[in-house]
């Protein structure tokens, strides 16, 4: 009994040509096909990078930038509705704090400080009638 070990030839792919592994004892295996190229791996990752940046990203900046708008030009006599659904009026606008003076009820001169972030929107033409609808 000799120590002779026969050669093995292993088929990766297909057929003896493409792909083989020559296994000579004692000696590391190697494959003779080639790697695929780089943008391969590159363009699926940049794909997905971009879906997810026009579907979430995008629009979410949109409203960061449309909420820090309707903050900035908040004035006196502007009709909104607080994040916690308060209807009120802006009495005054502190430009130098984060805080609004909100008249609740005309009659009984009821006022609110609320600060600007919490201003959810402020009410146009459009909504009030909407909102008259849904109260009638």
């Amino acid at each position: 009994m000799g120590t002779d070990w026969p050669d093995f030839t292993l088929f990766a792919q297909g057929d003896a040509g493409q792909g083989a592994v020559k296994v000579e004892p004692g000696a590391e295996p190697t494959i003779n096909a080639e790697q695929p190229p780089f943008w391969i791996y590159v363009v699926p990752l940049a794909l997905t990078f971009g879906i997810f940046y026009f579907l979430f990203i995008l629009p979410e900046k949109k409203k960061a930038q449309e909420k820090e708008d309707l903050l900035g030009n908040l004035k006196k006599n502007d009709k909104v509705v607080t994040i916690g659904g308060v209807y009120g009026v802006v009495a005054s606008v502190n430009k130098d704090g984060e805080d609004v003076l909100i008249k609740i009820d005309e009659d009984k001169d009821v006022k609110m400080r609320v600060t600007k972030t919490s201003i959810a929107r402020v009410i146009t033409g459009k909504d009030e009638t909407k909102d008259a609808d849904k109260t009638a």
